[in-house]
């Protein structure tokens, strides 16, 4: 379940992701901005994104993951649910999807460290036995 459950998260986020690069002419038209503005909603978040997933990889050693995963989480659905409610503000759009990026990192920074920790893989067994006759 931990596993699905972290494949789903990678899933969802690198939809998110990428969501937007499709009607990015859409969006300059309707939010009255120029295209690379637009495009902007995709690129500022990926960057904040790097940002924190650099800063959560050195608070999990302090915290734990746990509480990195809930506070990404909790980043990317007040993100999405702030996305959903803007209709003509490019500023609050940005902000939106700037939080939506500061989780993603977080969360995209833990996900190859939880899989190491779920699925210990021992030894090999020729290394295991030379490490008997040593001890």
């Amino acid at each position: 379940m931990a596993f699905g459950s972290l494949m789903l998260g990678t899933a969802v986020i690198g939809t998110l992701k990428t969501l937007l690069v499709t009607v990015n002419s859409v969006i300059a038209s309707e939010l009255s901005v120029d295209y690379m503005s637009a495009t902007a909603l995709t690129g500022a978040p990926i960057m904040f994104g790097a940002f924190a997933a650099l800063k959560s990889q050195m608070l999990c050693h302090s915290f734990g993951k746990r509480g990195i995963y809930l506070g990404s989480s909790l980043l990317m659905l007040i993100g999405a649910l702030w996305n959903m409610h803007v209709y003509d503000s490019y500023a609050q759009f940005m902000v939106a999807r700037i939080f939506q990026g500061i989780g993603w990192g977080m969360f995209e920074s833990l996900i190859s460290s939880s899989i190491a920790d779920m699925f210990f893989v021992s030894t090999s067994p020729r290394k295991a036995y030379f490490s008997l006759l040593i001890d």
